[in-house]
């Protein structure tokens, strides 16, 4: 018997987009997590003494969340956000591409383990800045019958960018004595997400957004220690800050049994 460290693990894709994120990102950390469900099963026993509750376990379920950095890993200062309400002084952004997982469990079940069908897609943020002296803020979108969204390019490094249209759903100023008076908004991509470059998040597109399709994932603990099952992508976040590196976390959801070795 014998403890493993971390250094020994490795994700490895055999199919779906976490084959197009692997390909690209060098995974430095991932969690699996395991859920059943429980059922009280205590019934009536006609006495006044203590009685124990009893249960019964429900079906499985197991998610699992990584993250990592580009393969040739890059920092924040090298990225941009542009072309949004507001795009003055801009020193971080973030983006979530997102896709809900659907239960479609039936009594076809395999060792008591869930099913799940791939849903919709969406993406939202949120990127900062730093108060112009001389630029006013953007407001946020306004509601009316036709609402101009705004054309925003959220740039990861050189030639590696998301682009879209957004709403601006929230925002805010903070101003402290003694600090940078700073301005957050909060977005939702409106549409198609166009992603471009040999280095984005997943393979680039012309303009019409690809499905997070399912696929195989291995998690390996070390070489003999392997959990191996077919996984929805549920999210895929990105995070771009002017002075950390860039680093990418991503989740998925397990359909059917996972295999442990």
């Amino acid at each position: 018997m014998a403890a493993s460290v971390g250094v020994t693990g490795l994700v490895a894709a055999a199919s779906g987009t976490w084959n197009a994120l692997l390909a690209r990102q060098s995974v430095a950390s991932f969690t699996l997590n395991l859920t059943g469900a429980e059922f009280d099963s205590t019934e009536f026993a006609n006495t006044s003494g203590i009685v124990p509750r009893q249960w019964l376990p429900g079906l499985r379920s197991a998610t699992v969340s990584l993250e990592a950095f580009s393969a040739t890993p890059v920092l924040g200062v090298v990225g941009n956000a542009a072309s949004m309400n507001y795009a003055t002084n801009i020193f971080e952004w973030d983006m979530t591409i997102a896709q809900a997982a659907l239960d479609v469990t039936d009594f076809a079940i395999t060792n008591a383990w869930r099913s799940f069908s791939p849903g919709l897609q969406d993406w939202q943020g949120s990127y900062s800045g730093f108060v112009d002296a001389t630029t006013a803020i953007a407001n946020i979108t306004e509601a009316t019958a036709s609402p101009t969204m705004a054309a925003a390019t959220f740039t990861i490094s050189s030639g590696n960018t998301l682009a879209g249209n957004i709403l601006t759903r929230g925002g805010g100023v903070t101003v402290a004595v003694g600090d940078r008076n700073i301005v957050r908004y909060e977005y939702r991509g409106d549409n198609e997400l166009t992603i471009v470059g040999t280095d984005a998040l997943i393979t680039a597109n012309s303009g019409t957004m690809a499905s997070l399709a399912a696929g195989t994932l291995v998690l390996s603990a070390t070489a003999s220690r392997t959990y191996t099952g077919s996984f929805i992508p549920t999210s895929i976040q990105v995070r771009v800050a002017q002075g950390e590196l860039t680093r990418i976390r991503a989740t998925g959801q397990l359909t059917g049994a996972l295999t442990i070795a």
